[in-house]
């Protein structure tokens, strides 16, 4: 989110959305953006990896410790809106 805001206040109002301009026309927005593809989304998608694998290894290993009700079903979800994250982000990057 951070780098979002910087990069808004950084880019003039007709460059289009940011992280997909790859010509930027300072440095500072060239390290931002530089930041949010290399570093922040493979970090993100790494951290989404490590979380499914403590929920499965959890599911099987001890059930009784998963929340019950509720917060089970915010868990997954929140699983799911990172796949789905990063993945609309990997397919933006492929274009």
């Amino acid at each position: 989110r951070l780098a979002c805001v910087l990069s808004a206040r950084l880019a003039a109002p007709q460059a289009g959305y940011f992280l997909l301009n790859l010509r930027q026309s300072s440095a500072k927005q060239q390290a931002i953006m530089n930041f949010t593809w290399l570093v922040i989304t493979p970090l993100f998608t790494l951290w989404t990896l490590l979380g499914t694998v403590w929920i499965v290894q959890v599911m099987w290993q001890a059930p009784q410790q998963m929340p019950s009700g509720m917060h089970f079903w915010i868990l997954i979800v929140w699983q799911v809106m990172s796949y789905l994250w990063f993945c609309m982000y990997g397919c933006v990057g492929m274009v």
